[in-house]
């Protein structure tokens, strides 16, 4: 019940934030929405940036509800850009109105798992000291980042198919490359 509770809290502010800025939101706003009191938003959330950390988490958990450590990256990260698909008309309205730290902090959250899983895949059988290790994962993690970013700053005008399809070929054999020239030095 508390996780539907918060789901709904979570849906009312993403339709409250389409038609107010993030600024006029009050807490009124998205309890009258939901058809629950003040104290309820308040045993969920202690305020609307709890809220929208939430509403990540469950991004997050909803796109990677069936990951597979051993996916390549790109089959891991597909869920999570169909996801942002579905979420559009939320995330550009987050992306106009939140500063693009906060959204970048959220996807490098997001992004850490799957990511230290791929290279933790690419480099089975490598004698890869952990600081490259390291390396190889904050690059990916940078990358995709920026990737995402960059899809929200045009409007996320490009479908999730190409977008999908795109990081399929930006990273096929880059991670193994990698690990082979760090194995070189």
């Amino acid at each position: 019940m508390a996780k539907q509770t918060k789901r709904r809290l979570i849906a009312a502010f993403q339709e409250v934030l389409q038609q107010k800025p993030l600024d006029k939101i009050n807490i009124v706003d998205i309890t009258d929405v939901c058809k629950v009191n003040r104290m309820t938003f308040y045993y969920h959330f202690h305020d609307l940036d709890e809220l929208i950390d939430t509403s990540f988490n469950l991004l997050r958990d909803t796109a990677f509800a069936d990951y597979k450590r051993t996916d390549p990256l790109p089959v891991s990260l597909s869920p999570l850009i169909r996801e942002m698909e579905n979420q559009k008309a939320y995330l550009l309205r987050l992306f106009e109105e939140l500063d693009h730290k906060i959204l970048v902090v959220h996807f490098l959250d997001i992004l850490q798992t799957p990511v230290r899983d791929y290279v933790e895949n690419c480099s089975m059988g490598a004698h890869l000291p952990q600081d490259h290790f390291l390396k190889i994962g904050c690059f990916y993690v940078s990358a995709l980042v920026g990737i995402l970013m960059h899809w929200l700053q045009f409007n996320m005008q490009e479908s999730a198919e190409t977008v999908i399809t795109d990081l399929t070929f930006m990273l096929e054999g880059n991670c193994e490359l990698m690990i082979q020239k760090f194995g070189e030095v």
